[in-house]
């Protein structure tokens, strides 16, 4: 029984179907780890202030309490 193993293409096979690969470096994907993980801890915690803000203030910012709820309900990995 023969079976027919998947190669990644080369970097001429993808210039062939117009499109290029090119994989970070383990330094460069770690610091886009690092900063995406900063960018979800900001916005967790800038959901959980929002949170907190009283009616007046949430006016102040021409946000309603269901734009909030909506807001804060959402995960952290989502803009």
């Amino acid at each position: 029984m023969s079976r027919h193993v998947s190669r990644p293409m080369s970097a001429l096979a993808h210039k062939a179907f117009g499109t290029t690969l090119i994989l970070p470096s383990p330094l460069e994907a770690l610091l886009r780890f690092y900063r995406l993980t900063g960018i979800w801890t900001r916005r967790s915690q800038e959901r959980l202030h929002l949170k907190e803000l009283d009616d007046h203030l949430l006016q102040d910012l021409g946000l309603s309490r269901e734009q909030v709820e909506r807001e804060i309900s959402k995960p952290f990995w989502r803009g």
